[in-house]
């Protein structure tokens, strides 16, 4: 199946969206250093203001 039909599946859909998620959230975890503490406390910020922020962009 292509992205472009599993795109149009909503069950597919919802799996990719939470994998792309599930993918931000560990490439932010990752980053070290000042830049990282930065990136991280940014990413803590905005999730704990409004929940379901990064769901609702990667959508």
């Amino acid at each position: 199946m292509s992205l472009k039909n599993a795109l149009h599946d909503p069950e597919k859909f919802n799996l990719i969206v939470a994998e792309c998620v599930e993918l931000i959230e560990r490439e932010v975890d990752s980053k070290k250093g000042l830049s990282g503490v930065a990136i991280r406390t940014g990413f803590k910020a905005v999730r704990g203001l409004k929940p379901g922020f990064l769901e609702g962009a990667v959508r």
